[in-house]
């Protein structure tokens, strides 16, 4: 059996990936950073990685999430934009730029692209209906 990514780790050819997304992925996997410089191997010259993820900041308080608490929903890693950004540039690849933009399922949950980082509003009635908000 083993896991997914040691029975496809030899399906795909290095250098044979011109476009990889990870959306909504990246912070769930245990090492980020050895991920990212698997897929970099993966990419053509000249390929394209697009990555999203929540920012580290703003998570804990608008879900209500116990500060002591390092994990999130399964999220094993927490990236600001800064730290992200830092951590591509340090493998090589070149930051294309970012956008924000709200995020289909929450509405108000604001999120950014290329590398993503999230900022989210004080409270929303999405939020607080469903009871996820710290906010009354």
């Amino acid at each position: 059996m083993g896991t997914l990514e040691a029975q496809t780790s030899d399906a795909v050819a290095p250098g044979s990936i011109d476009l990889i997304v990870s959306s909504m992925v990246f912070e769930h996997v245990p090492q980020p950073r050895a991920a990212l410089s698997k897929w970099i191997s993966l990419l053509r010259p000249g390929g394209l990685i697009f990555i999203e993820v929540p920012n580290e900041n703003p998570v804990p308080n608008w879900w209500g999430r116990d500060e002591a608490n390092p994990y999130w929903v399964g999220h094993l890693s927490f990236f600001s934009l800064k730290h992200l950004v830092a951590m591509v540039e340090s493998l090589g690849l070149e930051v294309l730029g970012n956008d924000n933009f709200d995020h289909p399922v929450s509405p108000g949950y604001v999120m950014q692209s290329d590398p993503v980082n999230y900022s989210l509003p004080e409270s929303t009635s999405a939020d607080t209906e469903h009871g996820t908000s710290a906010f009354p």
